[in-house]
C-alpha cells in the first residue's frame, strides 16, 4: 500500500510544478484539483489493498480485485505458459516484485499480482510449476491433495547456460539501436520548467557560442542539418542507455524442457518459456547490423505479450552462428539457407504505391510552399527501395520447415515446422489479379492478428502449388494420428 502511494508522487508533482511556477488563477485551480484528487486517491488505494485477494489451487489461480467494479478471474493451471517476475528500481528497494501470469493464446497478460514480496513471487512460480509438472497425490476419498513447496529460489541444478551477454556486448548492441521516442520525452520534460528565453539569449551573447548561433540563424539549411544531427545523437545515446537497462546481465538457461531468461539493471525481469510452447523462430537484423554480422533471435510462443512485440527475445544481440546454434537447441529444425524469390511485379507495385503516397503529400504542401517540390528528388530512392525489398522477399519449404524472409530496414527471417501451422490461405487483390500474383498467409498459434507471416506477391501458379503442397504435408503429418483416433472412436463402445 505504501509502495503504491510512493509511486504516485512523481506524477502528482508533474501536475503541480507548472501551476506553482505560473501563479495565475487558472493554474491555481489546477493545483487545487490535483490536491483534491490526491486526497481522494489515498482511500481508494487502501480499499484496493483490502479488497485484493488471490489463491492458488491444484487446478487454477483465482484473483479477486476491484473497488467499484469487482473482478473475479480464474486462470486454469494447465493453460499457464509463463510466470514472469519483474522488479523495477523502487520495488527492489522495498523488496517487492510484480508477477505476470501469461496463458497460451492470450494477447495480454492474463493475471497480474503486484507488490508481492520477492520471496512470495518466486514461491508462486514454483508452486505453479509443481502443479503443472508433478502428478498430484490423491487421498482415499479421491480428493487431490495440495503440494507444499518450501523455499523461495528455484533449483538450477542440471541447467545449462545457452547464452550470456557481457557488458561490452550490451553496450555494443545499443550502438545499433536508435530511439526517437525518448527525444519526445526529453523535450516534453523540458517544457515543464519553461526556461526564460531572454536569459538564455543573454548567456549566449556574452559567451563563445555567439558566432555559432549567428551562423545557425543566418542559414536555415545549416540549422536543419544541425537539428537532425543532434536528434540522431540523442536517439543513439538513449538507445544505448535503454539497452543497458534492459539487457544488463542477460542470461538464457535451459533445463527440464524450459528456458529461463533473466536480465535488467534498474528493472530486473525473470521469465520462463516451455520449449513445447514454441511455435516459430524469428531472426531479425537491420542493414547496419547485417553488415557486421549481428542478429537477434526471438521465439514465437502460443501466447504473446504486446510488450515483447509479439515474440520473446532469446538472443537480443549475437552473431549469425550463435543465433543459428541456439535456435536449433530451442526448436530442433534446420533453418533455411536458400530462399526462392517472389514475382518481379512486386517492384512495380511498390514503386506505384510509394509514388502515389509521395504525390498526395507533396502536392497540397507545394501549393502553399514551393520548396516542397524538392521532395520529388526522392523518386530514385523509391526505385532503389523497391528493388531492395524484392531482393529480401523470399520463401522456402523443404517438406517440413517453412521459411519466410522479408524487410529492408527491419530484415526478418521467420521459420516454423509444418506441424505447428494451423491455417493456410491465399488472397488476391484487384491489382494483384492484373499481374497474376497472389499472397499466401500462414497462421500459427501466437501469431499476430495484425501482421501474420505472409509470402507477398508470389506468381499465382507457384502460390497455388505451394498452398497444395503445404496442405498435403500438413495432412500427411497428422494423417496417422487422425486415423488412429478414428479407429478408436469406431471401436469404442457406445
Amino acid at each position: 500500500m505504501a509502495h503504491r502511494m510512493i509511486l504516485g508522487i512523481p506524477g502528482f508533482f508533474l501536475i503541480i510544478i507548472p501551476a506553482l511556477r505560473s501563479g495565475d488563477t487558472g493554474s491555481l485551480v489546477t493545483l487545487y484539483i490535483a490536491m483534491a484528487v490526491g486526497l481522494l486517491g489515498l482511500p481508494i488505494i487502501v480499499l484496493q489493498y483490502r479488497r485484493f485477494r488471490y489463491w492458488i489451487t491444484p487446478k487454477e489461480i483465482i484473483i479477486h480485485s476491484g473497488v467499484f467494479t469487482r473482478k473475479h478471474r480464474n486462470i486454469p493451471i494447465e493453460r499457464i505458459q509463463n510466470v514472469e517476475i519483474i522488479q523495477r528500481l523502487l520495488p527492489r528497494m522495498f523488496g517487492t516484485a510484480k508477477v505476470n501470469v501469461v496463458t497460451a493464446g492470450s494477447t495480454t497478460t492474463e493475471g497480474v499480482l503486484e507488490f508481492v514480496s520477492l520471496k512470495e513471487a518466486h514461491r508462486i512460480r514454483q508452486v505453479v510449476r509443481s502443479y503443472q509438472g508433478i502428478q498430484k497425490p490423491i487421498d482415499s476419498t479421491g480428493t487431490e491433495q495440495t503440494i507444499e513447496v518450501e523455499g523461495n529460489v528455484e533449483s538450477k541444478s542440471g541447467s545449462s547456460i545457452l547464452y550470456r551477454m557481457s557488458a561490452g556486448r550490451v553496450i555494443l548492441s545499443g550502438v545499433f539501436r536508435f530511439s526517437l521516442f525518448y527525444i519526445a520525452i526529453i523535450f516534453s520534460t523540458l517544457q515543464l520548467f519553461e526556461p526564460d528565453p531572454e536569459g538564455v539569449i543573454d548567456w549566449i551573447e556574452g559567451g563563445s557560442l555567439e558566432p555559432f548561433v549567428s551562423a545557425i540563424l543566418e542559414s536555415p539549411f545549416f540549422a536543419a542539418t544541425l537539428l537532425v544531427i543532434v536528434a540522431a545523437l540523442i536517439s543513439w545515446i538513449s538507445g544505448i542507455l535503454v539497452n543497458i537497462n534492459r539487457f544488463f546481465n542477460f542470461q538464457l538457461d535451459m533445463d527440464d524442457g524450459r528456458i529461463h531468461k533473466r536480465s535488467g539493471l534498474l528493472t530486473i525481469s525473470e521469465g520462463t518459456i516451455p520449449l513445447a510452447k514454441i511455435q516459430a523462430l524469428i531472426r531479425r537484423t537491420n542493414p547496419v547490423m547485417r553488415r557486421y554480422g549481428w542478429w537477434s533471435l526471438g521465439v514465437q510462443t502460443m501466447g504473446h505479450d504486446v510488450n515483447e512485440q509479439r515474440h520473446k527475445l532469446a538472443v537480443p544481440f549475437g552473431t549469425a552462428e550463435e543465433t543459428v546454434s541456439i535456435a536449433h537447441k530451442l526448436f530442433p529444425i534446420d533453418l533455411p539457407s536458400r530462399y526462392l524469390n517472389v514475382s518481379r511485379y512486386t517492384i512495380r507495385r511498390m514503386i506505384v504505391r510509394l509514388t502515389v503516397a509521395l504525390t498526395i503529400v507533396v502536392s497540397p504542401t507545394a501549393y502553399f510552399w514551393r520548396p516542397a517540390l524538392w521532395a520529388l528528388c526522392l523518386l530514385p530512392l523509391i526505385v532503389w527501395y523497391a528493388i531492395l525489398r524484392y531482393r529480401n522477399l523470399g520463401y522456402s519449404f523443404d517438406g517440413k520447415v517453412l521459411g519466410i524472409r522479408k524487410g529492408v530496414i527491419k530484415h526478418v527471417e521467420w521459420s516454423t515446422s509444418i506441424d505447428k501451422s494451423h491455417v493456410f490461405y491465399l488472397r488476391q487483390s484487384i491489382f494483384q489479379r492484373r499481374y497474376g500474383i497472389k499472397t499466401l498467409y500462414v497462421d500459427t498459434a501466437g501469431a499476430s492478428p495484425v501482421s501474420s507471416p505472409s509470402i507477398v506477391d508470389m506468381p499465382a501458379d507457384a502460390a497455388d502449388e505451394l498452398m497444395e503442397t503445404l496442405y498435403g504435408s500438413f495432412q500427411g503429418y497428422f494423417g496417422d494420428s487422425t486415423e488412429s483416433e478414428s479407429r478408436l472412436i469406431e471401436l469404442s463402445p457406445r
